[in-house]
Order: structure tokens, then sequence, then C-alpha cells
């Protein structure tokens, strides 16, 4: 089976009545190969689906162990990546601004545990990987239900060891299917390019309780036509603090006004993450 992945098919999963996939679309893909073959697999994938320029796709990749989160981060970083990680050994700081930098597509790649994932609204998704397989079929359906979400399409590819068909078994039984084969990506997409995210984000600690709306970072930041509103991407406002996001060109200018300028009247303390 090394090598080979699940035949790309479509099809919807229903668990105790939460239809977790129900109008969803995703392609599910299951990769069989030794564990010390993934962070090359990974790494292929990755360069699969990010090969261009412009693409603004978010993959979440999900793991087991905060100890696997930080070495899959760490290589990732090693080769160029922008990605960001969460779990249990996460400050909720860093936890919440890496989640933001990952909706702004600052970061397109967040790697995460079970846990830390759970309940989080994390919209528009394109693809999620499955760095360790899940240790039950309830937690595959909730991860790959993190893409495909509002009639979108989604892509979720998953790798096992040897020692872990049965899990494949289950899910056959479960899905009431049988997982075939199909080649890995060519080697070659390794030669391809890292993706470089054009947004970056920053975070000023004042939201909706202070009264800030997305009008007033807007204007602050278009007002006086040194940066365009098409140079904005979004912004997201909680009770106390705001993220904005910003063409990386702009991002120092953006930080300035944002500092030097007022919201409401008053200042804010702003950080560019």
């Amino acid at each position: 089976l090394a090598g080979t992945y699940l035949k790309p098919d479509v099809f919807r999963v229903v668990v105790g009545g939460d239809e977790l996939s129900a109008n969803h679309r995703v392609t599910q893909h299951v990769d069989c190969m030794d564990k010390f073959k993934r962070d090359a697999a990974l790494l292929e994938l990755l360069k699969k689906y990010h090969k261009s320029q412009d693409c603004k796709n978010r993959c979440l990749i999900f793991v087991l162990y905060k100890r696997e989160a930080t070495v899959v981060l760490n290589n990732l970083l090693a080769k160029g990546f922008n990605a960001g990680a969460i779990h249990g050994d996460k400050a909720q700081a860093d936890r919440t601004a890496a989640l933001e930098k990952f909706k702004t597509g600052e970061v397109p790649l967040l790697i995460a545990t079970d846990v830390a994932a759970r309940g989080l609204d994390i919209p528009q998704v394109e693809y999620v990987l499955n760095y360790s397989f899940p240790l039950t079929v309830e937690d595959y359906v909730h991860r790959i239900g993190r893409t495909g979400r509002a009639g979108s399409t989604g892509i979720a590819c998953s790798f096992f060891s040897e020692k872990e068909s049965y899990k494949i078994g289950l899910l056959e039984d479960y899905l009431d299917r049988t997982i075939e084969g199909e080649l890995l990506p060519d080697a070659s997409v390794l030669n391809e390019s890292v993706y470089s995210p054009k947004m970056s984000t920053i975070q000023i600690d004042g939201g909706k309780k202070q009264k800030v709306r997305a009008g007033d970072i807007l204007g602050a930041l278009t007002g006086d036509k040194t940066i365009s509103g098409s140079e904005v991407g979004k912004i997201q406002l909680s009770d106390n603090w705001a993220y904005v996001a910003v063409s990386r060109k702009f991002a120092k200018l953006a930080y300035k006004k944002l500092s030097d300028g007022k919201l409401k009247g008053r200042k804010f303390r702003v950080r560019l993450l």
C-alpha cells in the first residue's frame, strides 16, 4: 500500500445525528506509509496544493500530540512555509494570534491537535491534512468536517501506518465503501516554489466593548488615500480586540497609522503579528 491513497470520491457522513458533512463536497484521500516517510509526503502534498503564488488556500494539519505539532511546525518553517500551531502548551494569546493569522491568510498552514481545535470557528478551510490518523472514526469525521463548508468543495488527506490498517477497516465499515489506492503526487512538485502570503495581520487592543467598528478601522487606514481599500483584507472584531489583514507592502505604514492615530477618539495599543 505504500505510496497510494484513496481514489477521489464525494460523499456525506453523519455522526450521531449531527450532519457535520451535510451539503459538503469533500474529496477524501487516505495514504498508507511508514511513519518516517510522512514528512516527505506532507511536503509533496503541500507543494501540490500551494504551487501557485496567487494561491489563497488554507490547510488545517491535524496531529495527535503536542510534541508532533512542534516537530511538524519546525519542519515546515525550515522549508520556508508560513505556518502556525495551536495546542495545549500554547498560551491562549498565542493560540488566538495564530488562529487570526490563519483566518486572514497570512499564515495559510495551521497545525492543530484535536483538543485545541474543538469548537473553533475556522471558515474557508480548503484542505484538511491528517498527519496523524485520528483515534476514532468520530474524530475523523470532525476533522474532515472543517473543510467543504457553505456549499464549497474541500479535500481531506490522511496518513496512516501499516499498524493502523485496522482503522481503515473501521472507516470502510462506517462509510460502507471499499478504500482503493491511487498514486501520490510526483516528487517533482518538491521543486515548486513555496507560496508566500500577500497579507500581514495587525492586532488592535480594542473591540466591540470599546465601540470599535470595522468601518472605523478601515477609515483609519484608507482616509488619507495612501492605502486603498483593496489593500485591506478581513477585519475580525472580538469583545476587547480586533484583527485586520493588510497587504504586506503596506503593513508598516498601516501599523504606523493605527499606532499614531485614534479610533473612537482614543488611542489603542497595536501589534504587527
